[in-house]
């Protein structure tokens, strides 16, 4: 064999092994996946909202406060249990998680390949930062700090972007929970709808607490009520 059908076959042996290792899955991703796929299985039973809506060049602010009314179809449902000031109408509650659940199911899959940065600093403790950019049309960029031993979640900031419709960014800070899992305990997010007839601007502030597992009757399709506390 001449050098150069060598050089060549080294070379090919050298690309088909790296991609042999691209496609080998991050242990440490999986079980960042883990941890959110155990999450999921959870609610909140109450969310405090605080949020600020620019629409119609009004500003209004309002202070929601959400409970955990059951679930149907594996998905939480929730009621509002408050709201300052008293709306002239009545509301209905926006669940921020129902909301992202496609965005967040596209992001974390262990075939996701995200770039992996070790020993990065987050406030007093050391982390391993996860980033990822996924989709075409609808854009996902996701920056992920998890405990390198466990995976266990520290803080998520996501950006959704679909053009001509809506942009989202949500920063989200996590603590430990039931069974080893993270749970979200502080989430702000920041949106802009882009759509003719319904352009609007604004925040919410969140605050998740009580985290209930999901009844076993609610991954059967029908509809089941929260436990008591």
């Amino acid at each position: 064999m001449n050098l150069k059908r060598r050089y060549l076959c080294l070379s090919l042996l050298g690309a088909v092994h790296g991609i042999t290792l691209a496609a080998q899955p991050d242990p440490l991703w999986e079980k960042v996946v883990q941890q959110y796929k155990a999450a999921d299985n959870y609610a909140a039973k109450e969310i405090r909202q605080n949020i600020t809506v620019e629409k119609d060049q009004e500003t209004r602010h309002s202070v929601v406060r959400l409970q955990l009314s059951g679930w149907k179809d594996n998905t939480p449902e929730y009621e509002i249990f408050s709201i300052d000031p008293a709306p002239k109408e009545k509301k209905k509650p926006m669940n921020m998680d129902a909301m992202l659940k496609d965005a967040y199911r596209q992001v974390f899959s262990t075939t996701a390949q995200p770039k992996r940065s070790d020993n990065v600093r987050l406030g007093e403790q050391n982390a391993t930062l996860f980033e990822l950019d996924e989709g075409s049309l609808q854009k996902v960029s996701l920056q992920l700090w998890a405990e390198p031993s466990t995976g266990r979640i520290l803080q998520l900031k996501m950006q959704a972007r679909m053009p001509m419709a809506f942009e989202a960014s949500i920063s989200t800070s996590y603590r430990p929970g039931p069974d080893g899992i993270s749970f979200p305990a502080q989430r702000q997010t920041a949106f802009e709808i882009h759509i003719p007839f319904k352009k609007a601007k604004g925040s919410f502030d969140e605050a998740l607490s009580q985290w209930e597992a999901r009844p076993a009757s609610a991954s059967t399709g029908t509809s089941a009520k929260p436990a008591s506390p």
